[in-house]
């Protein structure tokens, strides 16, 4: 389960982001350096550094297994002190929190339409400073 947030509304963000891939068959490297912030909801005004690094072996046409490291350095807080807040969330602000993802990519199935993929990962903390334990991702996507 999840520390933070359970039960509450998605917040709006914006996600600028720089994004580099490379190819080496039969494997893929995909980078991405991110900075958000949130204006609205209830982390209103919190702001996020995120450098990601995936590999995915695309030996197999069908199914992609992949591995992602991610950094993410919370640089400004809602709560911005050192202590805990009312809910007892620590504040992250400062810290480096460190996740590792495993996954998949599944495509071109034959039940699947044209163009489409689901994937989907499960994203553990691997820091004792993290927004959460793990979460489980996936998404549907379909290229036009």
């Amino acid at each position: 389960g999840t520390k933070k947030h359970a039960g509450r509304q998605p917040a709006l963000t914006r996600l600028p982001r720089d994004r580099m891939a490379a190819e080496v068959r039969p494997i893929d490297l995909i980078g991405d350096v991110g900075y958000t912030w949130v204006l609205d909801g209830p982390d209103d005004g919190a702001e996020t550094f995120a450098v990601n690094l995936a590999v995915a072996y695309k030996g197999w046409r069908q199914v992609v297994p992949m591995l992602e490291v991610s950094l993410v350095i919370q640089t400004t807080g809602v709560n911005g002190g050192d202590e805990d807040d009312e809910e007892g969330e620590k504040d992250l602000v400062g810290k480096t929190q460190v996740y590792l993802t495993p996954g998949v990519i599944v495509r071109s199935l034959s039940w699947m339409p044209a163009g489409t993929s689901f994937r989907g990962g499960v994203q553990i903390g691997l820091t004792h400073d993290r927004e959460f334990d793990y979460r489980v991702l996936a998404s549907f996507s379909w290229e036009f």
